[in-house]
């Protein structure tokens, strides 16, 4: 198999205008473009790049020391180097020979594999009736595929030496990955400074999604990944598949952590490729389609305010949150991005891409320390593997187990629909009406009344200058009564206190002219004094809405984690369930504890005589303290 001892009489045929491809005619890669020295089989190539993509952790030195065993000769390095070169010559060979056929078939173009993928998503059948959803899609991110970029020797141990990677023109996987620079089009610092971007509202988007979600993924964070920084060029791969496990495309992540640029980079790629072959083959408008990500929440506020909205309001694209990663979000961003709670999506969880990781994450062994080339070579040989022999053979079987459920499930209808009678429920559409009347119960608790909001403010705003005046007249005493004997050695404290002084008369300028600016606003015919009724209702005002603002936000919080608690505790949730819920919730509950703070601190606990921990204690019974303590 290995022709390096072995003498083999090749024939050289005057119609190929290199030796090479005689070789290749005959069966055998040469191991460098001019001196055949050595050769190897096709038939060894074949069994190697077969066995890789069913076993990834099987690279190219161990093979070619099982060979060396079998033909009883020493190991040696370079026969690796040469085992890699003829691979790399049938890999090309292969990945010509295929192109060919696409070419003939009309599938040369650069969109037809993402497009045409998977036949349960992609291919509609005549006469099927329509879904809500046509598609459903997940992307995720995975730091396990990293490779070490290659460096010298540095004197300093603290700083990274010279990089010395080799310049390769190659492209490993043009099939599967997108160019780093389309990519890198859509970092948020190239296109927040565009003409009509906005920033989002702090708090909620038009979609509802809470800021600080994010903060519970640490791969996001850019923490995670600065020590990378200086060892890895590729920090991981971002990959998106549709819910039968067919991968649309792969994008590298480059020196950085899980960043949102890759999100809206495949979103944007994808949804222009399908709009243009809609609008090619005269297809009807798009229907809904929709993409799984841990923190659709937040991708969904990104892309409302990027240049990507049109296209994805056109293309009817929304984001969800897998069913996995949905319990780490709060209980208002699960009823709007959860997929358990999205009419359409059925018990579809949108978590394929942790079932594809847990596969493609035996390449990393392999790839660790190849060059780029190589990298996407061997992730794209076995994505295609994966694509072509294992989702696609999986596909009739999880067609066929999901009928049977469906099945099931209408078996049970009859009795399902007596139950809910039995409670009062007469119609299924009752349950989605639970489900809105909870949302704008949240929402009440969370959001800030918005009751006479600018008269309060008028109030702060004179407290603030009235104590600013009394601050700047302190000050200005203070310069009038200063007399320094020794100028020169006291022309710190002298300043200071010019410095003082003249501070208090700037913040006394900003808050007379926000004053003025609310007087206005008000059509108030004269300012209000601090005897003054105006004066004394605002006040009372004040105190009474931050009174109320601690408390909706406690019962909020408590209401919602009964909600989020109320899963712990449903049937059929498995023991890992249980303990990533468990871990989540226990994030979340800080949050009760902490809003307490504000209401003891509240200015309105005087006037309204709210009673105080020790009063609350001793109230306190067996009876009604054991309900409570799960909160």
């Amino acid at each position: 198999m290995l022709a390096e001892n072995t003498d083999i009489d090749l024939a050289y045929f005057q119609r190929d205008q290199y030796i090479s491809s005689s070789l290749v005619r005959q069966g055998y890669f040469p191991c460098s473009p001019l001196l055949h020295k050595s050769v190897i089989s096709t038939r060894t190539l074949e069994l190697y790049h077969h066995l890789f993509v069913h076993c990834p952790r099987l690279s190219i030195q161990p093979f070619v020391r099982a060979l060396c065993d079998l033909h009883g000769i020493r190991f040696r390095n370079h026969l690796c180097v040469q085992f890699s070169e003829a691979y790399d010559a049938f890999r090309a060979v292969k990945t010509s020979i295929l192109s060919s056929i696409k070419t003939v078939l009309g599938r040369d173009s650069p969109d037809w594999r993402s497009l045409n993928a998977c036949p349960a998503c992609q291919y509609p059948t005549a006469g099927e009736s329509e879904l809500e959803f046509e598609m459903l899609a997940a992307m995720d991110g995975n730091d396990s595929l990293k490779r070490v970029e290659r460096r010298e020797a540095s004197d300093d141990a603290s700083t990274p030496g010279r990089v010395k990677e080799r310049y390769d023109p190659r492209v490993g996987g043009r099939d599967y990955f997108l160019d780093p620079k389309e990519v890198d089009e859509w970092d948020i610092k190239n296109w927040r400074n565009q003409e009509g971007w906005k920033e989002p509202a702090p708090q909620l988007s038009k979609t509802g999604a809470e800021k600080g979600c994010e903060d519970h993924w640490e791969n996001m964070k850019k923490s995670h990944t600065e020590a990378d920084r200086g060892i890895f060029d590729e920090t991981g791969i971002f990959v998106a598949t549709c819910r039968h496990m067919f991968v649309l495309w792969a994008l590298d992540m480059i020196k950085s952590s899980e960043q949102r640029k890759y999100a809206l980079a495949f979103l944007h790629h994808f949804l222009s490729a399908i709009k243009e072959e809609r609008a090619n083959l005269g297809l009807r408008s798009p229907g809904k389609k929709a993409f799984g990500y841990d923190i659709g929440c937040q991708l969904q506020t990104t892309l409302d305010t990027s240049p990507l909205q049109p296209l994805a309001e056109e293309e009817n694209a929304r984001m969800v949150t897998g069913s996995l990663h949905g319990h780490a979000h709060n209980r208002l961003c699960q009823l709007k991005f959860l997929l358990s709670y999205i009419n359409g999506c059925g018990l579809e969880d949108l978590e394929v891409l942790e079932r594809l990781f847990s596969l493609s994450n035996a390449l990393a062994m392999a790839i660790r320390h190849a060059s780029k080339f190589h990298r996407q070579q061997m992730i794209s040989s076995w994505f295609y593997h994966h694509d072509n022999f294992e989702a696609y053979t999986n596909l009739s079987k999880f067609i066929y187990n999901n009928y049977r459920q469906a099945l099931t499930i209408l078996e049970a209808k009859d009795s399902v629909i007596s139950r809910m009678r039995a409670i009062g429920v007469l119609d299924g559409k009752d349950i989605f009406g639970w489900l809105d009347e909870e949302k704008e119960y949240l929402e009440s608790r969370r959001e800030e009344p918005e009751e006479d909001l600018n008269r309060m403010d008028l109030y702060v705003k004179q407290v603030k200058l009235n104590k600013c005046r009394a601050r700047l007249e302190a000050a200005h005493s203070a310069f009038i009564a200063y007399n320094p004997s020794d100028y020169p050695a006291n022309v710190k404290r002298t300043n200071a206190v010019e410095q003082t002084m003249r501070h208090e008369q700037e913040k006394e300028e900003k808050l007379m002219s926000e004053v003025h600016f609310l007087e206005r606003h008000l059509e108030l015919k004269e300012p209000w004094m601090e005897d003054s009724e105006e004066w004394k209702k605002a006040e009372e005002m004040f105190k009474n809405h931050s009174y109320r603002k601690a408390v909706n936000r406690l019962e909020g919080l408590i209401v919602a984690r009964i909600f989020e608690l109320s899963k712990m505790h449903m049937a059929g949730t498995g023991y890992k369930m249980r303990q990533h819920l468990g871990k989540a919730l226990k994030t979340r509950s800080k949050a009760i504890a902490t809003s307490r703070s504000p209401q003891r601190r509240s200015p309105a606990r005087s006037p309204l005589e709210t009673p105080g921990p020790e009063s609350v204690l001793s109230a306190r019974t067996p009876y009604n303290l054991v309900p409570y303590s799960y909160l």
